[in-house]
């Protein structure tokens, strides 16, 4: 069953409605006034994924690093034999 929206820009909590899900705790959270950055913080996924963000970015830049340098001494090694 559609509902009529009240307004041209539904929020995301009619929209969930409508597609007949129930918001959950954190959705009413940001919908609500009051400081926004502080309650998308507040989400326990935002802290793990920064985490996992930093700790997967600092590994690959550095490999990346290794590799590049491994690279460079192995080219002159080369120029050497």
């Amino acid at each position: 069953m559609i509902r009529p929206f009240s307004h041209p820009h539904p929020s995301f909590i009619d929209i969930l409605l409508d597609a007949g899900q129930e918001p959950s705790a954190d959705v009413g959270l940001i919908q609500g006034g009051g400081n926004k950055y502080k309650q998308i913080f507040a989400l326990r996924a935002v802290p793990l994924l920064t985490i996992f963000a930093l700790i997967y970015i600092g590994v690959e830049v550095t490999l990346g690093g290794q590799r590049h340098g491994f690279q460079k001494l192995q080219a002159k090694v080369d120029i050497m034999i």
